[in-house]
């Protein structure tokens, strides 16, 4: 037998490859490696690759085809790792930042209540008239028997509350001179540290009283500040 039939026969059973498909094969593969990080897309174009790569049985892969082959796999391997991996990234991050805005949020909507808590308890507190003044006086000062003058206000300011106040705002209502005008108001607004079933003698404070006034007076708590409770203990 002539060795060239013989070659002949070899070569007869080894068909050439589709170049089609090996090419196609072998981008896939490349491409699945080069951008195998990009969440599923270098998952399919292994899978892509793969499909393209096969050969029918008893065939052999050769070239492209078998090059497309080895890379489609790879690209697989590193596709569904990268696809992994990002899913778990992205869990990670959605539960992260629940966690967050769920506790701000919460932390945000405590304080705001608890400001309002105290809000109403002052406004309770200081609409209960809970600090009252004893022995209040009003009296003028002549400087140097001339006509400048000055006049003042004092009290003794009981605490009769469980709060402890800060500062007291007092209204006092002047008799004004004979006329329709009626009482003449005036604010002082005094300092104080009173602690709950304290009394304290408030220092002189100057007021303007009408010109002409008939040294009649009342005078009564308008409003306090209180010292601020406590921040709450956190748990």
């Amino acid at each position: 037998m002539d060795p060239r039939d013989s070659t002949r026969a070899v070569d007869f059973a080894s068909p050439p490859e589709p170049s089609g498909e090996g090419t196609g094969a072998l981008v896939c593969g490349i491409l699945s490696l080069v951008i195998g990080g990009v969440p599923l897309v270098g998952l399919i174009l292994g899978i892509v690759g793969l499909r393209m790569s096969r050969v029918p049985p008893g065939q052999v892969r050769r070239g492209t085809l078998q090059a497309g082959y080895i890379c489609s796999i790879i690209g697989l391997i590193l596709g569904a790792i990268s696809s992994v991996f990002w899913v778990v990234y992205f869990l990670i991050v959605v539960v992260f930042l629940g966690t967050v805005f769920g506790s701000g949020a919460k932390t945000i909507s405590d304080m705001a209540e608890e400001q309002e808590r105290r809000q109403q308890q002052e406004i309770e507190y200081a609409q209960s008239n809970q600090v009252v003044l004893v022995e209040p006086k009003v009296e003028t000062v002549w400087q140097g028997g001339s006509t400048a003058r000055k006049t003042y206000f004092w009290a003794t300011a009981e605490n009769k509350g469980s709060r402890t106040v800060r500062q007291i705002t007092v209204q006092i209502d002047f008799q004004a001179p004979a006329g329709p005008a009626g009482p003449v108001p005036a604010t002082v607004i005094v300092e104080v540290y009173l602690p709950p079933g304290t009394k304290r003698a408030l220092l002189p404070e100057i007021v303007l009283p009408p010109a002409g006034w008939a040294e009649g007076f009342t005078a009564k708590v308008e409003s306090v500040d209180l010292v601020p409770l406590p921040e709450p203990a956190e748990d």
